[in-house]
């Protein structure tokens, strides 16, 4: 996360507070979560959750916002990725 990014959040602490504004967090948790759940297929590590969560924020949509099925087709491109480099 960027420096510009976290002001951005630290901008909002109070809106979160008053109600007038939310956020919603995803942590490599959820990612490794979401990964056991979905039939896993190759180990993940935490070092992979991070570079899932970096590339779901990176390549966001807000017209569909970061929900499982996000998180679940970015960590079928991470390892999708992984492999080709693998094979290369």
């Amino acid at each position: 996360m960027s420096q510009s990014d976290w002001n951005r959040i630290e901008a909002y602490k109070q809106s979160i507070i008053d109600g007038k504004a939310i956020a919603d967090i995803w942590g490599t948790n959820d990612v490794l979560a979401e990964y056991e759940r979905s039939s896993p297929r190759e180990q993940l590590n935490e070092d992979d959750a991070k570079q899932i969560l970096k590339n779901v924020q990176r390549y966001k949509d807000s017209d569909y916002g970061i929900n499982w099925g996000v998180i679940d087709a970015h960590i079928d491109m991470y390892i999708d990725k992984r492999k080709e480099k693998q094979n290369a």
